[in-house]
């Protein structure tokens, strides 16, 4: 399995116009993994490792005839159990966020080292094979599922590189004199085809040069704080952003240019 470098994220996977024709991990494209999910193999034997837990979703304890031993390494049995880890998360929390084989180190997330490495530039829907290059997922299967939902919530870990780069970028674009808030979460926002299609078609229209904008809203719900859940309340801001996108028509008209969108280059305004 491929192991891509730490890279400046891009919001590409989510793109229409833009969309992944070079994906350079085919084996999490969906014909190929109805064949081979089932050929599964942990804890690198066929037979099992004393030991070694169990996988936190069904697998298959031993390789069918013909399976290449050692070719193969995946965390669930099929693309089910692959889409419910995805949603609900490990059923074992005590276990390592990455590999789900074994226990985590005593206030980490991980196993190890090893695991904590991987983890930085893992997937940010399936978090247990590395993101493919600049994009956010590691192939097309965990794109599907995450467009499925949308718009979907992601909370990205800390020390992820995705993570890093917003920190980093948020960090280098305050320009006040006040001291900086401490980031208290991150989240990677997918969205819908219905506000893509449009933002490709410009995009295609002006060039691909993209600018990072901030822009201040209120919540009326938890959202962030103990859900990642959009709210139905027709005054919470955040949540009704996310489910239309910015609309000049909707925006509040008490701005100090009157009704419009506002944004800014700098984080702290």
């Amino acid at each position: 399995m491929p192991y891509y470098p730490a890279e400046l994220d891009s919001d590409d996977e989510g793109s229409i116009e833009y969309d992944w024709d070079n994906d350079s991990q085919p084996d999490l494209d969906d014909d190929y993994m109805a064949r081979t999910m089932g050929h599964l193999r942990l804890g690198g034997s066929t037979s099992g490792v004393p030991g070694t837990p169990p996988p936190r979703y069904s697998s298959v304890p031993t390789p069918p005839p013909g399976y290449a031993a050692g070719s193969l390494d995946f965390v669930t049995c099929g693309l089910t159990c692959n889409e419910k880890l995805c949603k609900d998360g490990p059923s074992d929390t005590t276990m390592c966020t990455y590999c789900h084989r074994r226990p985590k180190v005593q206030g980490k997330d991980q196993c190890g080292q090893t695991c904590a490495d991987k983890a930085k530039i893992s997937c940010l829907l399936c978090k247990v094979r590395p993101k493919n290059g600049s994009y956010h997922f590691c192939g097309k299967t965990c794109k599907g599922i995450a467009t499925k939902s949308t718009p979907l919530i992601l909370e990205i870990a800390k020390g992820h590189t995705s993570y890093d780069m917003v920190e980093n970028k948020f960090k280098s674009g305050w320009k006040g004199s006040s001291t900086q808030p401490t980031i208290a979460k991150i989240f990677k926002i997918i969205e819908s085809e219905e506000f893509l299609k449009p933002y490709d078609a410009y995009r295609k229209r002006v060039g691909p040069k993209e600018n990072y904008l901030y822009h201040g809203t209120k919540r009326q719900c938890q959202l962030g704080v103990s859900t990642t859940n959009l709210c139905t309340s027709p005054s919470c801001a955040i949540c009704n952003i996310l489910k239309t996108s910015f609309k000049v028509e909707i925006a509040n008209p008490w701005g100090c240019f009157g009704q419009g969108i506002y944004t800014s280059s700098a984080s702290n305004k």
